[in-house]
């Protein structure tokens, strides 16, 4: 054939394609790259919304409680003529007449799992307005988040003293990841009913 044009498959060379494999390597690294900081920060936000849960709950609970508190006058749940007590001077847990007139406490409590220890807020509430009567203890954060320290302080405990009843409530709390965070969160409750002598 005279005047024809010959034709040539054109191949790729060995140094285009280990260009392109190269290229394409660094895109996939990339892209793990960022869908992997992408996770870990989708991982630190809930487990950070776990803990503001958990705080939000137990803080509302708490606080609806020591504000609704009564002073009790017989002396059956703690000292006479008081409003709130810490058993035995200890700072984690406190014990008070609820509205119901109830005796009622919250302290925290270690608990094990799955060969890990939990610290948990727990509640006991008495069948009448003695302490001896307080019920098995009920769980108010749940296993996940751990409560590092809990601590109640009271101001003005005691009629004699001339100061309104308020409790503040100190929490430590860590979030379930790895090397979690620790969040400080406290607040001061006062009781409703104003502390006049009996």
């Amino acid at each position: 054939m005279i005047g024809a044009k010959k034709i040539f498959n054109k191949g790729t060379t060995l140094f285009e394609l280990m260009i392109t494999i190269t290229v394409f390597s660094i895109f996939i690294t990339v892209g793990v790259q960022l869908l992997s900081s992408a996770l870990k920060n989708h991982q630190a936000a809930l487990a950070k919304a776990e803990v503001l849960n958990q705080t939000s709950y137990v803080l509302e609970y708490l606080s609806r409680s020591f504000r609704m508190a009564q002073k009790d006058i017989a002396g059956l749940c703690i000292a006479p003529r008081n409003n709130f007590e810490n058993p035995s001077g200890d700072i984690s847990s406190i014990r008070f007449l609820n509205y119901e007139n109830k005796c009622l406490e919250f302290s925290s409590h270690n608990i094990e799992k799955n060969n890990k220890t939990y610290t948990l807020i727990m509640m006991r509430k008495s069948s009448d307005a003695g302490s001896a009567n307080l019920g098995p203890e009920v769980a108010l954060t749940a296993i996940g988040p751990s409560v590092n320290k809990v601590s109640f302080f009271i101001t003005g405990k005691s009629q004699s003293d001339a100061l309104q009843p308020s409790v503040t409530v100190a929490l430590e709390f860590k979030d379930s990841l790895l090397n979690g965070s620790v969040y400080n969160i406290q607040t001061t409750v006062s009781q409703r009913s104003l502390d006049v002598e009996y």
